[in-house]
């Protein structure tokens, strides 16, 4: 195995007062077998830590190259470590949490793939380590190692496609759809394969049926182009600026792949707040999106934000009513 498939993050901590309960704070990242990788601490004090602030420790590794809809994996070996200052052999997972029994460094095998891109576990109770005498804290300072070894990447190297605008015919295409005046040549069999209305269009009794060109009604031509883009594979990314156009339209003709894909990009990637991707999974009927951003609400300070955000009064009932009902749960 080359050299470039393993490596390791070492990351000093100097602030203690960063660390918030239920926000990560990161390492610097560093590049191992082409992806990103880095590691975060964060607290929690939930009923599964029964309700006694913790330390946790994350591993995270992140695809720059294909951030969203396509498959991809890391399989590796890892090593998480919070280094003890003075005494090497208590740099341990069971030095580091009650429930470990290992005597070695906590053991992460689990791969990373697009719905997985983080992995931790609680290594100490916060009020123990604040403790001098428990010997991890050195001038104020928490001192965290991940070492990484990548066994294997399917799915990572593939180069990125080129941006298509779909203006000019070639071998593939058999028909010209016709979006606000603009020419736009596409493959009639691959909108049959991805949408049950371009396969009603195209083969059963429409109008539209044999027609050399189509006129699209009701849609726009930057929307349809980047809804085509992420339809036939030419573009992995999505983007916050141009995600509502396209869900529009992949709505509209019952896209279900595009659908798919911008739901990945909406619970990983996006910058949108929880307020307005819970808005669009409402809207769209993405569920899963939907039950991860109620997930991220995990304090009742969390659900008391989001009321207090202005997009809250755009939520219809059934969202306000989940959000309820999540508001029950995190207040037990």
């Amino acid at each position: 195995m080359s050299d470039d498939r393993k490596g390791v993050i070492r990351w000093e901590l100097g602030n203690l007062n960063t660390i918030v309960n239920g926000v990560f704070t990161f390492s610097p990242p560093v590049t191992i077998a082409g992806l990103t990788w880095k590691i975060s601490v964060t607290t929690e004090c939930s009923p599964r830590m029964f309700n006694i602030r913790h330390l946790v420790l994350y591993l995270h590794c992140i695809n720059d190259k294909a951030k969203t809809h396509r498959f991809w994996r890391a399989d590796h070996y890892s090593l998480l470590k919070m280094i003890h200052r003075t005494d090497e052999s208590r740099t341990r997972c069971q030095k580091l949490s009650e429930n470990c029994k290992s005597s070695k460094p906590s053991q992460v095998l689990k791969p990373f793939t697009i719905d997985l891109m983080n992995w931790g576990f609680s290594i100490y109770k916060w009020s123990a380590l604040l403790d001098q005498e428990t010997g991890f804290i050195e001038n104020g300072k928490l001192l965290f190692e991940a070492h990484i070894n990548v066994s294997d990447t399917p799915g990572v190297s593939v180069e990125e496609r080129i941006v298509k605008d779909f203006s000019t015919e070639n071998e593939t295409t058999d028909v010209c759809l016709i979006v606000e005046d603009k020419k736009i040549f596409v493959s009639k069999w691959a909108l049959t394969m991805q949408s049950p209305v371009f396969k009603a269009m195209f083969h059963q009794h429409f109008a539209e049926k044999n027609k050399p060109e189509i006129e699209m009604q009701d849609v726009k031509h930057e929307d349809f182009v980047n809804f085509l883009n992420i339809l036939c594979g030419s573009v992995r990314d999505v983007r916050d600026e141009t995600v509502e156009g396209v869900l529009d339209v992949a709505d509209r003709f019952q896209a279900n792949s595009v659908l798919e894909t911008i739901e990945e990009y909406l619970m990983h990637n996006s910058k949108f707040c929880i307020a307005k991707r819970l808005i669009l999974s409402d809207l769209f009927r993405m569920e899963i999106l939907q039950g991860h951003c109620l997930w991220l609400l995990k304090t009742t300070n969390d659900v008391h934000n989001l009321q207090m955000d202005d997009l809250f009064g755009d939520f219809s009932i059934n969202l306000k009513a989940r959000v309820l009902d999540r508001s029950l749960a995190v207040h037990q």
